[in-house]
C-alpha cells in the first residue's frame, strides 16, 4: 500500500465537477455527490470557465464522474468525461500535500531514500536514483531530467507511463 500510494503521488490529481453527465459508480453518499456537482457548477459561472469536470473517488471506486460546459468558449463540443485536461503544475501542490500527509502519518519519512521508500524497486533501479530522497524529489534536487527524455504524454502523444514502463524508467541512468 505504501509503495503504492508514493507512486500514485507522482501522477495524483484531483479534478472537480459538474452533474451534466453524472455516472455514479454505487449508491453511495448521494447528497455529497449532489452537493459537489452544485459547489462545481457554481464555481463554473462564477469564474466564467467554459467546462469543468469532477471525479470522485471513495475507498478506491469511482462514486460520480461529471461534466458541465463546453471544451472551448465559443465552440459547440460539450465537455465529456473521457476528455482530458491540461492541468500544468497543479500536481505539484498535490503531491506535495500527499507526500506531506504520509510523513505527518509516520507512513514515510521525507528524508528517506527513494531505494529505503520503494524497496521492492531498488534492486532494478538504477544506482544513481536509489540514494535520491523524497526531499529531493519535491524540491527539484534531485538532479532528474524535467519529464524524463520523452515529454510525449505531456504533449497529449501518448498515455502516461504505466507500471513496467515507470520501473524502466527507474533502471535507466539518468
Amino acid at each position: 500500500m505504501r509503495n503504492f500510494l508514493i507512486l500514485a503521488g507522482a501522477v495524483f490529481l484531483i479534478a472537480i465537477t459538474v452533474t451534466v453527465a453524472y455516472r455514479p459508480a454505487c449508491a453511495c453518499v448521494p447528497m455529497v455527490v449532489t452537493r459537489v456537482a452544485e459547489m462545481a457548477e457554481t464555481a463554473r459561472m462564477k469564474h466564467h470557465l467554459p467546462g469543468v469536470a469532477v471525479l470522485v473517488h471513495q475507498n478506491g471506486l469511482t462514486v460520480a464522474g461529471f461534466a458541465s460546459g463546453v471544451r472551448a468558449s465559443g465552440h459547440p463540443e460539450p465537455v465529456t468525461m473521457d476528455d482530458r485536461w491540461h492541468i500544468g503544475s497543479d500536481t505539484k501542490s498535490f503531491t506535495s500535500t500527499l507526500i506531506m500527509i504520509l510523513a505527518e502519518k509516520g507512513v514515510l519519512r521525507i528524508d528517506e531514500t527513494l531505494a529505503e521508500a520503494l524497496p521492492a524497486l531498488a534492486p532494478k533501479m538504477n544506482a544513481a536514483y536509489r540514494t535520491v530522497t523524497i526531499k529531493q524529489l519535491l524540491s527539484h534536487t534531485a538532479g532528474i531530467t524535467r519529464d524524463g527524455t520523452d515529454t510525449g504524454q505531456w504533449a497529449d502523444r501518448r498515455p502516461f507511463l504505466n507500471e513496467a514502463e515507470l520501473r524502466e524508467a527507474l533502471a535507466a541512468p539518468p
